[in-house]
């Protein structure tokens, strides 16, 4: 019995070391692969204050401007769409590459989701204060 034992044990031990590097490896992976995440979280956070920013930006400036222009105080469609334009123009502009990589490993679509944010962002500053 010991002379199985004895011949069987250095086969074992690679078997053993084998599993080991495999879950060390596979330990690894989804530490990197949480990184990620957090990383792209922490993106996607910095894109929302850009976005914020530069609502609230235009919302006190050109908004402003535009309404008071207006024969009743309101936007053009068009100026609408203008105004949107010019808010993703300037998030994409304010919005470093390494920011943009990082939100893009979370969200496919990171042009979508700067117009869905600034809409949103809009939204709320309609809302009357509760």
């Amino acid at each position: 019995m010991d002379a199985i034992i004895a011949s069987a044990a250095p086969q074992l031990v690679t078997i053993a070391g084998a599993i080991l590097l495999g879950l060390a490896s596979w330990g690894i992976a989804v530490l990197r692969s949480k990184c990620k995440l957090e990383a792209g979280k922490a993106a996607l956070d910095e894109v929302d204050q850009v976005v914020k920013a530069v609502v609230g930006n235009l919302t006190q400036t050109t908004v402003k401007n535009m309404k008071a222009a207006g024969a009743d105080g309101k936007l053009t469609p068009q100026e609408k769409v203008d105004i949107k334009r010019q808010a993703i123009s300037e998030v994409q502009r304010l919005m470093s590459t390494d920011v943009a990589t990082a939100a893009n490993r979370i969200v496919a679509d990171l042009g979508g989701y700067v117009t869905r944010s600034i809409e949103q962002q809009v939204l709320e500053a309609k809302k009357p204060p509760a």
